[in-house]
């Protein structure tokens, strides 16, 4: 394991959502979805096929815990980590023109 650069904000959240520094760790690696906040920020997490390909590379458990985990990137940093709840908005799920 290395260590990850993140905020204290993220730290601090990270510590109360339940988000060890593991979990962390295998979002960075195996996210596969990618929302661009602005010009310097971006959230992170895995889709359900990167959950699947986690689920058999690693096992069960470990997909279940980072399933609902997202990151904050503000120029590679962890800027915030926090848990997902809920369904996505329908708005991020349609293109609109």
């Amino acid at each position: 394991m290395y260590e990850v650069a993140m905020s204290p904000l993220a730290r601090r959240r990270a510590q109360q959502s339940a988000i060890t520094p593991e979990l962390i760790e295998v979002v960075l690696e195996h996210a596969d979805l990618e929302f661009r906040i602005s010009k310097r920020k971006a959230a992170i997490r895995l889709s359900n096929e990167g959950l699947s390909a986690l689920r058999e590379e690693r096992g069960g458990a470990l997909a279940e815990r980072t399933a609902s985990v997202v990151l904050i990137l503000a120029d590679d940093v962890v800027a915030l980590a926090m848990r997902a709840l809920g369904k996505p908005a329908s708005r991020y799920g349609k293109r609109r023109r």
